[in-house]
């Protein structure tokens, strides 16, 4: 992780020489850096781990810790004396206006969605290589199966994953693919990818069984804009339940969430087809 990291940000700086020399900001980029790298951790860090990882003096790391906790995005564990990261930076990039406005506008749909099929659904926008999960609602009934809001997941082996990779232009496509993990890449023939594509773009939606759980069948449908783009990716985790709650059918369910999925486009200023 820590060789990863430093390839990355020495890639960064290769790529933008011209401005680091103009305008150098080493606090913030010490800042920026561990940001970044608590950002990749399941755990805490503590801070001589940091500034290992970071190849920084952890007199650097300490001082740029303490401003960060002081300011509410970085908090320590007193137990551990681990550092991780607060939800400000989630809560801060909800306040950027065109995902506030998508948030909103597919907070009644998504719940009434839920209502009626008795299904945890959720909600997927496009973070650089990855998905990024920014709303969802759970199920009803007692028993639900959903993914957290906040969640990064891989592209190629989730259904919101492949509605964003077969909406996606070939140039951006290929570089969203590059991306993936390379255990995934290898799981994933160009031929394979080029049969999701042509599939979805075909059916308007994916649905498939889950690649992550047993007895989940994914469904999904793109959200569009007003530019006619895709947006974000309405999923649902459709649990089967044998028993009476179970209220709709998988055919059902998908027909359900494509309304819901065309509610929320229409809310966004998509004209229609």
């Amino acid at each position: 992780m820590a060789a990863k990291l430093k390839k990355r940000t020495t890639d960064k700086r290769r790529g933008s020489e011209s401005i680091v020399a103009r305008y150098n900001a080493p606090a913030l980029e010490k800042g920026l850096a561990i940001l970044e790298l608590l950002c990749a951790q399941a755990k805490g860090l503590r801070l001589r781990e940091i500034a290992k990882m970071l190849d920084r003096t952890v007199g650097e790391i300490f001082r740029m810790l303490a401003v960060l906790e002081a300011t509410g995005y970085v908090r320590r564990i007193p137990e551990s004396d681990q550092y991780v990261l607060t939800l400000k930076l989630f809560q801060q990039s909800h306040m950027f206006p065109p995902i506030k406005r998508l948030i909103n506008a597919s907070l009644v749909p998504m719940e009434r969605l839920s209502e009626v099929t008795r299904q945890s659904c959720h909600l997927v926008v496009r973070s650089d290589g990855k998905g990024l999960v920014i709303a969802g609602h759970d199920s009803p009934g007692p028993q639900t199966f959903s993914v957290r809001v906040g969640t990064l997941i891989n592209l190629l082996d989730t259904c919101s994953g492949h509605l964003i990779l077969a909406f996606a232009d070939e140039q951006d496509r290929a570089k969203m693919i590059a991306a993936q993990p390379a255990t995934l890449r290898k799981r994933f023939a160009d031929t394979a990818i080029s049969g999701i594509v042509e599939r979805i773009l075909k059916q308007r939606h994916e649905c498939c069984p889950s690649q992550r759980v047993n007895g989940v069948f994914d469904i999904g449908f793109p959200i569009f804009d007003s530019r006619r783009e895709m947006i974000a990716a309405l999923s649902m985790p459709y649990l089967e339940q044998i028993n009476e709650a179970q209220s709709v059918d998988l055919e059902r369910a998908k027909k359900h969430l494509s309304v819901s999925a065309r509610e929320i486009s229409s809310l966004m200023g998509f004209p229609g087809d």
